[in-house]
């Protein structure tokens, strides 16, 4: 198995700068985490000036749907009144910005949930509740709806080991991804992390199947941005075999990461993809071993999404196939095919067993 190689080209990663107010700087607004800082802080957008008295007296625009949960949230968290003014402020605001800036405040959100440690398990549930009830009114195709999708699974890594929040959180999120997929629309339609989360059964979308707008994305995780870095300057079999291993940590019950994220994973996920058509066999071997090894998960030290799961069964199922039109990378890694002399050999390359 043998691709012919390509220049690599580092793609510096454009930093997103956008008031929720505003309009973009940029014509790609990327909903990767974790999220660009310079957005600023949810918090202290917050303590502005621009919650007026007697909200709670108010419904909120737009169809209500997200209502379903605000009396669970207020007799949850009535000891705050801080938290529920937070919440306020949150709903206010979503209901007054267009799709874009409704993003980059999701963002903020989910930034402020997930390393505020002084929120209360109660506090983060309410939040999962209300922000599960809005999503009633994204059921097209949008970056606002994968945005707090994604922030819901980062959520719940993030709460692994809270068992009682965890386990309401993937509740909320077996609903979620029940009523909102699989999406009828045209894959063409979708954005490029709509179908891995929602279509996984279709496989990695263009975006990710294209090293030169992967390859960016590399930096966010450190275990990636490590593989990334040597890809680049020390592209030696053994070296990159190394960092394949170390992506399994990604996928730990519990992850190295203390900033675990779900798009992250989807990124980790791709670039096994891209590792197993180089143009060293021993790296794609391996690739897809690691694959393998997190989709059959035989000693359950890995976790999971049902579509990630589904998503290693489609990259699988298409490295097999003799199809003409099987998805394969576009644009690759090449690979120096020996290692130098101070850097030890495996004595033996595995091949996956592919179907006839």
């Amino acid at each position: 198995m043998w691709l012919p190689h390509y220049l690599f080209a580092f793609v510096s990663i454009s930093q997103l700068v956008l008031d929720t107010n505003g309009s973009l700087e940029h014509t790609h607004l990327d909903i990767s985490c974790p999220y660009d800082v310079a957005q600023g802080s949810f918090l202290k957008d917050f303590e502005k000036p621009s919650v007026k008295p007697g909200w709670w007296a108010r419904g909120s625009r737009g169809n209500g749907s997200s209502g379903i949960s605000r009396c669970k949230f207020f007799s949850s968290i009535q000891k705050s009144g801080k938290d529920a003014k937070v919440m306020q402020y949150f709903k206010t605001k979503f209901d007054s910005i267009d799709d874009d800036a409704k993003v980059v405040l999701a963002q903020k959100l989910f930034e402020y949930l997930l390393r505020n440690k002084s929120i209360s398990q109660e506090a983060l549930n309410a939040w999962v509740q209300e922000l599960a009830g809005m999503l009633r009114q994204y059921q097209a195709t949008s970056k606002v709806r994968s945005t707090i999708v994604y922030g819901l699974h980062t959520l719940l890594l993030k709460n692994f080991d809270q068992a009682e929040l965890a386990q309401s959180i993937r509740i909320t999120l077996d609903g979620i991804m029940k009523s909102l997929g699989p999406l009828e629309a045209a894959l063409a339609s979708l954005s490029e992390w709509d179908q891995e989360l929602f279509k996984p059964a279709s496989g990695l979308s263009e975006k990710f199947r294209t090293w030169s707008s992967l390859e960016p994305l590399l930096s966010h995780e450190p275990a990636l941005s490590k593989l990334h870095q040597t890809l680049l300057h020390e592209p030696f079999p053994r070296a990159i075999t190394s960092g394949i291993d170390n992506i399994r940590t990604i996928f730990l019950k519990q992850p190295q990461s203390e900033e675990p994220c779900s798009q992250s994973r989807i990124v980790a996920i791709a670039l096994l993809f891209h590792l197993m058509y180089t143009n060293n066999e021993q790296v794609n071997v391996h690739a897809f071993q690691t694959i393998r090894l997190l989709r059959v998960n035989e000693h359950r030290h890995f976790f999971l999404f049902n579509h990630e799961t589904t998503l290693l069964t489609k990259l699988m199922a298409d490295l097999s196939s003799t199809y003409e039109d099987a998805p394969r990378p576009i644009g690759g890694i090449h690979v120096i095919g020996r290692d130098p002399p101070n850097v030890g050999r495996d004595e033996r390359v595995y091949r996956p067993a592919f179907s006839s």
